[in-house]
């Protein structure tokens, strides 16, 4: 392989690399691990998890709307501080914007989509590329008889949104909404739970008074406090190495991953990976690869199969659309009435019919994080190259010789279906093939009750005598 672009890693403390120290000292559970993925999730380091276990155990946190007691003060102090540090990392103040805290990127554009006052004289404009937690306030505007269309626009916002585990890794189910103070007054919220309300009356609805802090209004019932707590250091993770060498870490990354994917060929010259998007002319095309992969003969590989081998490899990468339907339509050329079609078909989110019609419905995605290393895209790019790249061209069939020790045809003579897994097989002369290989074949598991886990012969060897039989006419399974 090349040798990194400039802007790799992080330097050296008195002549220790930072990036190895990082990785050998915080992430030591990514040892054996190829984690790209970071788009989905990025990993927690071991010292998150250390710090705020030792800050629950020295220190005694209360429910901050016990307000006359010293650990619930304790409590409000310290996420008034994470309020700041938050307005402070997206370089601006709480005289600017308040910080409300929600369980993440979707509850808080569901809480705006709610809370804004939509009408006829409404407009609501959002990217083609959209997320489906944006596409989701649409229906908050309709029903409201506002206008709605799509525009390529980027502005400074009136409100943002974010998950903490796509940003430090830890906490997960924690975000964040930021809401610019004078765009505060256009929320009105249709519901008010504990500690959100300054005065209410059980019998009297119109004299109930919101409190006058935005973030008091909008946080309904107690705050998950202690997780909050965990935000503080994986915040000051992200300062230390400050936000402009990560960019420039993981935009050296990209650049590598991009030159490396683009430069693979089948032995007949064919190419092997397809990228999507403006990475060769954006030097800020950010940390994110999608991608496909194609045979020498140009058919495409399927993101299932390309995930599954993936994963037998310890690779981890995302596959599909990525909740983004508009990017996906784009990007893969499919029609609206191509992608209904695809639906039809039995097609959904998240399942493994990757090809339809000899084209991909989604892509594969890698991504990388502030902790990745060049280690993570050769493993990957080496992944790729021993399983998806053909070393030599495949002669003619016509030109094959058939030795007279090989059979000059084969024919099946039984197959077995195992409707269940680990249950004993079900030997039939003819079967159906679906999308993902024979009809129903491990399609159900015996699962305990008190846990949700599976059954497996390995704790329960009589699974083996059991034979369930699939009825396809009566679609029945005995």
């Amino acid at each position: 392989m090349d040798k990194m672009g400039e802007g790799y890693g992080y330097g050296s403390i008195d002549g220790e690399d930072v990036l190895s120290k990082l990785r050998g000292q915080r992430f030591r559970h990514l040892e054996g691990q190829v984690y790209l993925d970071h788009a989905g999730a990025t990993v927690y380091g071991s010292h998150q998890v250390e710090e705020h276990a030792k800050l629950l155990m020295q220190n005694v946190f209360g429910n901050p709307h016990s307000s006359s007691s010293p650990s619930s003060q304790r409590t409000t102090d310290s996420i008034d501080s994470v309020r700041r540090d938050l307005a402070a990392f997206f370089n601006t103040t709480l005289e600017e914007y308040d910080v409300v805290f929600t369980s993440g990127t979707t509850a808080g554009l569901k809480l705006i989509g709610e809370s804004f006052p939509f009408s006829r004289q409404s407009s609501f404009a959002y990217s083609m590329d959209s997320h489906n937690s944006v596409l989701g306030i649409r229906s908050y505007a309709a029903a409201h008889d506002a206008r709605i269309f799509a525009l390529p626009v980027d502005y400074k916002p009136d409100f943002m949104v974010m998950s903490f585990y796509k940003l430090f890794g830890y906490p997960s189910g924690l975000g964040a909404l930021l809401i610019r103070r004078s765009s505060a007054p256009y929320l009105a919220k249709p519901y008010h739970g504990g500690g959100t309300l300054a005065a209410s009356f059980p019998t009297l609805l119109d004299a109930s008074r919101p409190h006058a802090a935005t973030h008091r209004r909008f946080e309904d019932g107690t705050l998950p406090y202690l997780s909050i707590l965990a935000c503080t250091s994986g915040l000051q993770s992200l300062r230390n190495l400050t936000m402009p060498a990560i960019q420039r870490h993981v935009a050296a990354l990209t650049t590598y991953a991009w030159h490396a994917l683009t430069a693979l060929r089948h032995a007949n010259g064919a190419r092997v990976c397809t990228i999507y998007g403006t990475h060769h002319r954006d030097p800020d095309a950010g940390s994110i690869i999608a991608c496909n992969f194609s045979t020498p003969d140009g058919a495409w590989v399927g993101y299932s199969e390309f995930s599954t081998l993936a994963a037998l490899h310890n690779i981890h990468v995302r596959t599909g659309c990525f909740c983004n339907p508009g990017a996906c339509q784009a990007h893969l050329g499919l029609t609206t009435d191509e992608m209904l079609a695809h639906m039809a078909q039995g097609h959904v989110c998240g399942d493994a019919m990757d090809i339809i019609h000899n084209r991909p419905t989604g892509a594969i995605r890698v991504s990388f994080g502030y902790m990745s290393t060049q280690q993570d895209v050769d493993a990957f790019i080496m992944f790729v190259a021993t399983y998806f790249v053909s070393s030599r061209t495949h002669l003619a069939a016509s030109r094959l010789q058939v030795g007279h020790d090989v059979p000059a045809s084969i024919r099946l003579t039984k197959i077995a279906v195992f409707p269940i897994k680990s249950c004993g097989a079900m030997h039939v002369d003819r079967w159906r093939v679906g999308a993902r290989g024979l009809l129903f074949d491990r399609e159900w598991a015996l699962v305990d009750p008190a846990t949700g886990a599976a059954f497996s012969q390995k704790h329960m060897p009589l699974m083996a005598t059991l034979r369930p039989v699939v009825d396809l006419d009566a679609q029945q399974l005995h």
